[in-house]
């Protein structure tokens, strides 16, 4: 098996840069460390086969829970492409997503 292209959404970039910015308010080590992990999984998800689960919001979209964070993605013969990075608890819904998310 070959790994997919990984492609993150500048949604997906955004995500992760407030998920550090909160974690770093009480902890700038742990917020570091947390993106660090974060990334190097969604990388390593890129070598897998079809992953993760198919979410109805949007036709196509799956997504993969890792650290209280699910991973919204599409998924072709070649890339993995990462649509956004959300908390557990939110609540999502086609109009999360924008068309730039989806591309």
């Amino acid at each position: 098996m070959f790994a997919r292209r990984l492609n993150m959404s500048r949604r997906a970039l955004k995500d992760l840069a407030d998920a550090f910015e909160y974690i770093a308010e009480e902890n700038p080590v742990a917020a570091d460390a947390f993106i660090t992990d974060l990334t190097d999984h969604v990388e390593r998800m890129a070598g897998l086969g079809l992953i993760g689960t198919s979410r109805g919001a949007v036709p196509g979209l799956r997504c993969f829970v890792y650290r209280e964070r699910c991973i919204y993605f599409f998924v072709t013969e070649t890339e993995l492409n990462v649509a956004r990075v959300l908390h557990g608890r939110r609540t999502i819904s086609a109009s999360t997503f924008t068309e730039s998310d989806t591309d």
